[in-house]
Order: C-alpha cells, then sequence, then structure tokens
C-alpha cells in the first residue's frame, strides 16, 4: 500500500528527517555516493526545503511537497517543487525515492498539482546524465530532455512548453519597440502632468527593493535631488501601465518639490524669529507656533500646511495608503515610527493617490488624505508659476 501526502504533519516529516538523517549516517562506506545515499538524501534535502519555506508560499501553493508512505508510516519517496508566478513554471528543487513505483506515484501527485492547480505551462529538473533513477521516473510521467538546455553532463528534463506565455511576453517587453513605447507614452504622460518631459528616462536595470519582507522589483524610480525620473520597461507591460507609473514618480517628484520649499519658509522663518529676538521685537508665531495672521501672507506654505500636522497628521496615519502597495509602507512605519519611514510611506501614498487619479479620474483616500493632496498639488502649481513669472521678468 502506498499513500500520498502533502505535508501537513510537520511532527512526522520532522520525524522522517530524524531517521533519514540516522540511515545516511549509519550507511556502510561502500555505499557512501551510491544510488541509495543519492535518493535518501534527494529525500531529506525535499523534507528540509518544506519545512524552511515561507507559510505563506506553502498556503498559496507556491511551494509543495508530495510524499508516498507505506501503511506503517514509512517513507518511500518525496517530491519539493518551488512554482514562479512571473515566469509560469514550476521547478523540481528536490526529490528521491527508495523505489521506482513510490517515485513515479510522487511525481503523478506533484504534476496534477502544478498543472491544475497551479496552472504551470511548464514543469522542469535539471538531473545529471547517468542519474538512471530520477531519469527514469521522469520519463515515466511525461518529462522530455530540453534540446537548448541540456550539455556539459547534465539535461534539464522539461513536461509542458519549452516557453511559457509568461516568458514570450518578458521577451517581447524587452524588445527595442516595447521599450520605445514605453518611452513615448512616458514622456507624453509627464507633460500632460505639468512636468519636463526630458526628465523622464528608460532603464533596462532590473532595480529591486525590500518591502514588507518581500524583494519587489522597480517600475519606475524618482530620483528626488535631480528631477529625474527612470521607468524600467521590463516591469512596465504596456503604454497605459507607462501612464500609471509615470504618474506615481511624477507626484513624488511634485511632492518632494513642495517639501523643499516649506523648509525653505521654514528656515526663513526661523531666521526672522531670530531677528525679531535681537530687535526686541515681538515673535512671529504665537504660543502653539502657529504664525500671527500679519505674516500668512509671507509664509504662504507654512500658512497653507499648518492646518496638515498634528490631529490631521495623526488621522492620516490612521487611515494609512489607498493601495496595498502604500499601505505597506504604513506597516514598516508602524515598526519603528520613524521620521524617515513616516516620510517615506506619505510619499508612497501620495504618489498612489496620483496614479489612481490618472487611472479613474477621482482622487481616492480618506478626507485628510484628499485634502493633504490637493494642497500639495495646488503648491506645486504656484511653485512653478511664480518659477516661470520669475524667469520671464
Amino acid at each position: 500500500m502506498r499513500l500520498v501526502g502533502t505535508g501537513q504533519n510537520r511532527e512526522r516529516i520532522e520525524k522522517w528527517v530524524a531517521e533519514l538523517k540516522e540511515q545516511i549516517d549509519t550507511l556502510p562506506g561502500d555505499q557512501v555516493g551510491s544510488v541509495k545515499d543519492e535518493q535518501l538524501n534527494g529525500m531529506k534535502t525535499a523534507l528540509e526545503l518544506w519545512l524552511s519555506a515561507d507559510p505563506k508560499l506553502k498556503g498559496a501553493g507556491e511551494r509543495s511537497l508530495h510524499e508516498v508512505h507505506d501503511g506503517n508510516g514509512k517513507l518511500l519517496s518525496a517530491v519539493f517543487t518551488q512554482y514562479n508566478r512571473e515566469t509560469n513554471v514550476s521547478s523540481i528543487e528536490s526529490i528521491g525515492g527508495l523505489e521506482h513505483a513510490s517515485l513515479v506515484k510522487a511525481l503523478q501527485h506533484m504534476v496534477t498539482h502544478e498543472e491544475k492547480d497551479n496552472h504551470a505551462e511548464r514543469i522542469e529538473m535539471t538531473v545529471f546524465d547517468d542519474d538512471t533513477a530520477r531519469l527514469s521516473a521522469l520519463n515515466e510521467v511525461g518529462f522530455q530532455p530540453d534540446p537548448g538546455a541540456t550539455g556539459h553532463g547534465v539535461k534539464v528534463m522539461i513536461r509542458g512548453s519549452s516557453t511559457t506565455q509568461a516568458e514570450k511576453a518578458r521577451a517581447e517587453r524587452m524588445s527595442l519597440e516595447h521599450q520605445n513605447k514605453v518611452l513615448g507614452a512616458s514622456q507624453a504622460a509627464a507633460r500632460l502632468l505639468g512636468y519636463d518631459p526630458k526628465l523622464v528616462r528608460i532603464s533596462m536595470d532590473d532595480h529591486t527593493f525590500d518591502l514588507a519582507g518581500t524583494q519587489r522589483h522597480a517600475a519606475g524610480l524618482a530620483h528626488l535631488t535631480t528631477g529625474v525620473i527612470t521607468i524600467f520597461p521590463n516591469y512596465v507591460y504596456s503604454t497605459d501601465g507607462a501612464v500609471s507609473v509615470t504618474a506615481h514618480e511624477v507626484a513624488h517628484q511634485k511632492y518632494q518639490t513642495v517639501l523643499n520649499y516649506l523648509q525653505k519658509e521654514y528656515e526663513a522663518l526661523g531666521e526672522a524669529e531670530r531677528q525679531a529676538q535681537q530687535q526686541q521685537q515681538p515673535p512671529l508665531t504665537n504660543f502653539g507656533g502657529e504664525l500671527k495672521p500679519e505674516y500668512r501672507e509671507q509664509f504662504p506654505l507654512i500658512t497653507r500646511f499648518e492646518k496638515h500636522k498634528g490631529d490631521a497628521l495623526d488621522r492620516r496615519i490612521k487611515t494609512d495608503g489607498i493601495t496595498d502597495y502604500s499601505k505597506d509602507y504604513w506597516k514598516d512605519y508602524a515598526k519603528d515610527k520613524g521620521i524617515v519611514a513616516l516620510k517615506v510611506a506619505s510619499h508612497e501614498t501620495i504618489a498612489e493617490i496620483a496614479r489612481r487619479q490618472t487611472e479613474t479620474g477621482k482622487i481616492e483616500g480618506s478626507p485628510a488624505w484628499r485634502s493633504y493632496y490637493k494642497d500639495v498639488m495646488k503648491s506645486y502649481d504656484e511653485i512653478q508659476e511664480k518659477l516661470k513669472a520669475a524667469k520671464a521678468a
């Protein structure tokens, strides 16, 4: 009797790992490196990979274990796979079995899961040319050598498409035509948003970053010190996507511009307060730190953004971002409550409001965020008008 399992009983798996380790450690010297040694290690590695895998990925079916045991609970074979959503490919990371029939049964169960549940277009495994035990089992469940990825003593065995639709789409995105479309759409979007299109560029690099414990690939990047915006066509799938990404990055630049000018006003206010104190004149602000009415015209940004401090800031923090992406930054902020994390989370929320506005025509978010966003964009436009007027004078 051969029974199939999927790794739900952690205690049993840990027991099997210990038993396999003992079997490997006590193998006679002439069996070290033998087929039995390789199969025992393959089973042990498969179980250990399953135990150490991210619970979220296991729960989503992107990391899976398929084992076969007999009626007495003795482990006969094990297969560990991981599924890549970006390429729609599943790969066998480790496999081992004490007999051919149980190894085939574990592989058949794995194939059903990957093709029916994950909808994988290809399942693949790299094996040595002389690994007859694994090659025989793989062949029996429909795996064939990939002619374009075989040689140097190894074979890449595949079941399904040699090139998935996702891989074809990725190759297409990397084409020159796609790059030009993305650049054209991004620069046009920047122009419509009132931002200099010459500052928008593309890059075929891969910019990765960590967010909420996972690695992400950037579709765009705002270089806040220079005003340059970089769009990464490999991660922008259409011209509509390019417009959305550009709107997000342009909002970063606009928000930072407003923050920079607001900081300049605070520095100017600080200097004016020092001079007033030296000249024994009344302060420009009241006891609560707010500008006195007669100085509000002199410091328009401070005046405008005073209402967004204190309780209003608390309301923005409590309602956090408007999308899952921006909410992840607020999760990071909640961990350390740092000023930098607060600024980053605010930046990403403003940028996501702008992106969604481009897509839906609406300003979304809580009342506190909508009010803050409107004042940011209004201030940016006023700053640009003043710069144009000064240049024309």
